[in-house]
């Protein structure tokens, strides 16, 4: 799992304007920035958006003073989760490039197994 933390410039409501472009590429049947589209389910202070390409979903949360907070989580498939993260940070930047003042991605790596000890002979 990724987290992609984009902040807003001052004035700008980042999650308002995604929320906003997103209704209004899908009132007009339009894909957002060419060939993808990002169709989901929209709240209030939440969105879950999935790729039309890539498996997996970002849920997209608005926290204060500007800031979203997406989080991208995918199944096991190897380098899904690579792809889909260029897909969603590409999009933010084409988009809202100019009202963003900074971008933060925090990786979990998952814990490996414990390894177990040699046997001595």
């Amino acid at each position: 799992m990724t987290f992609v933390q984009p902040i807003g410039g001052p004035h700008v409501d980042l999650y308002d304007a995604l929320v906003e472009r997103l209704a209004d590429r899908k009132s007009k049947k339009r894909k957002p920035g060419g060939q993808s589209t990002w169709p989901g389910r929209m709240w209030k202070d939440k969105a879950v958006l999935k790729h039309d390409r890539y498996t997996g979903e970002v849920r997209v949360y608005r926290a204060g003073g500007g800031i979203l907070l997406g989080e991208v989580e995918v199944g096991p498939e190897p380098g899904s989760e690579d792809m889909l993260l260029g897909a969603f940070v590409g999009f933010l930047t084409r988009n809202y490039g100019e009202d963003m003042s900074s971008l933060n991605l925090q990786f979990r790596i998952p814990e490996a197994a414990p390894r177990q000890a040699k046997k001595k002979r």
